[in-house]
């Protein structure tokens, strides 16, 4: 799985992605930015199986981190690892295929948006 967190009040998609990957691995990074987002559905039913469950809206953000060294935090995590996106575990979460499928595990997807 990738770190995530609930986005509190008054804060951004980058403060918190900042605030869960320091708490959950203890990375630190510099050139955040947003690379996507999937959003809420509407409304609570869905139309049919194919629609998904999402009910929030999902941020994903990128940044150069200034270590590779990751501390898992005790508790909440057991281990934590490093993958390229061609070699992803295969017990990943099926979160991990959505977002390696819309391009935002890339650095070229964060290069792109920096331009746009």
């Amino acid at each position: 799985m990738l770190p995530g967190g609930r986005i509190r009040r008054r804060r951004d998609p980058i403060s918190t992605a900042q605030r869960e990957r320091h708490q959950e691995l203890g990375v630190v990074g510099r050139r955040w930015q947003v690379v996507g987002c999937l959003t809420a559905r509407n409304g609570y039913r869905r139309r049919s199986s194919a629609d998904s469950f999402r009910r929030h809206s999902t941020f994903y953000v990128g940044a150069d981190v200034t270590t590779s060294k990751l501390e898992p935090r005790p508790g909440e995590l057991d281990d934590a690892k490093w993958f390229s996106t061609n070699a992803l575990p295969d017990d990943r979460s099926d979160s991990m295929d959505v977002a390696a499928h819309a391009g935002f595990l890339t650095a070229t997807t964060r290069a792109e948006n920096a331009r746009a």
